[in-house]
């Protein structure tokens, strides 16, 4: 008989039980002493509810990936508008620093604005405008013309006239300063030598 219960305690210990539940008096576990209880069970699964279930998760992670690819394509959008101002506005920057400007912030902001005024104008049309109209923000750099390219100032033509002589040296330094008084005596000279 102890050979008996020595075997049946090593099959329960292969099994996982413990003593208690070898003798059964645990109540509600199968065995001697305690009731016995209907194992769990599952109600069965149709395919169907299934089905639903899987649906019902692919039309939630559709709704979710509908609501990122938007907002994808919102960022993107401001992203290419940020990029656009940007580009513009180094366009500007590089066209008032040709033209000599004397306060970049100032001479930016103003041509950013007329750009939003009319968004269908040409950088170069902007500073020409810019230049013509506010000539102050300028130094005494050369002028754009109506193309966008460089064109001579009102002195341009010195060098034919007085090539190397005093007229040339005074128009040049009427230039370079922007003095007045320079500029003045340079057009007296210039009446004279007529």
């Amino acid at each position: 008989m102890a050979e008996g219960l020595q075997e049946s305690a090593a099959n329960a210990a292969g099994k996982g039980m413990g003593m208690s539940e070898m003798r059964g008096d645990v109540p509600g576990e199968p065995g001697e002493g305690g009731s016995t209880a209907a194992p769990e069970s599952r109600p069965p699964v149709s395919e169907e509810i299934s089905w639903r279930s899987r649906a019902i998760d692919a039309e939630t992670k559709l709704q979710d990936l509908e609501r990122a690819l938007s907002e994808l394509r919102q960022t993107l959008e401001q992203t290419r508008d940020a990029l656009e101002t940007s580009e513009r506005r180094a366009k500007l920057a590089a066209l008032l620093e040709a033209q000599d400007v004397i306060d970049a912030e100032v001479g930016l902001m103003l041509a950013e604005a007329a750009m939003k005024a009319a968004p269908q104008r040409t950088p170069a049309e902007i500073v020409a405008e810019l230049r013509a109209t506010r000539p102050f923000l300028f130094g005494p750099g050369r002028s754009i013309g109506a193309g966008g390219a460089a064109s001579p100032g009102v002195m341009g033509s010195v060098g034919e006239e007085a090539a190397g002589g005093e007229l040339a040296v005074l128009a040049e330094q009427a230039r370079a300063t922007g003095d007045r008084r320079l500029l003045m005596r340079y057009l007296e000279r210039r009446r004279g030598h007529a």
